[in-house]
């Protein structure tokens, strides 16, 4: 594939997405996953050539670099956005007591700070690889906001929902109550509403 057509073809994707506004835009996130490739094909070359090389990206230390940029989102409180507090958070999932198979929702989810709470919660209770999927297919979030969105599916990856599908971009008050039906209930609504 000609390089020209490789561009093109990732433009129209990211075209398509409402939250990208313009061409500056895709530039720069361009720019930044071609960065981000460079990066992790230099730690593989480093991780075979240097026998004491450890990369610092391991799955444990990004949550807690991801919680860090969470935390200063949440000092910033900018634009009527509010970050719920991690303690807050963990105390209601601690309140409710969720368990595995029941599902679970956050209509307001922003960031995923309540759902991510939620999996830790559930990930204790898990015996076998199905109890996992179970947890992949019960949590379920909705975010408004394009950003917070992003920062929601990126959160539920970190947090081992690696194809997060039930964490929606919508508006969950767009439907009146009366609209939903009965197969979308659910056992348990965690949230801190806008």
């Amino acid at each position: 594939m000609a390089i020209a057509t490789l561009v093109k073809s990732i433009q129209d994707i990211m075209g398509k997405d409402v939250g990208v506004d313009g061409d500056a835009q895709r530039i720069g996130q361009l720019v930044w996953l071609l960065f981000l490739k460079i990066l992790d094909d230099k730690e593989q070359e480093w991780e075979l050539t240097l026998d004491d090389y450890q990369s610092p990206e391991d799955r444990h230390l990004f949550n807690d670099i991801y919680e860090k940029i969470l935390a200063d989102l949440q000092s910033a409180g900018n634009a009527g956005e509010y970050y719920t507090p991690r303690a807050v958070t963990q105390f209601i999932v601690d309140i409710l007591d969720p368990k595995l198979g029941e599902s679970l929702l956050d209509p307001a989810c922003g960031t995923g700070g309540f759902l991510t709470c939620a999996i830790e919660h559930l990930n204790k209770q898990v015996k076998t690889p199905d109890d996992r999927l179970a947890i992949e297919a019960t949590v379920r979030g909705v975010e408004k906001k394009p950003l917070p969105h992003l920062l929601a599916m990126t959160n539920m990856m970190l947090h081992g929902i690696d194809v997060p599908t039930n964490v929606r971009r919508d508006n969950t008050l767009s439907r009146p109550l009366r609209d939903y039906k009965p197969s979308e209930r659910v056992d348990a609504i965690l949230t801190n509403p806008p």
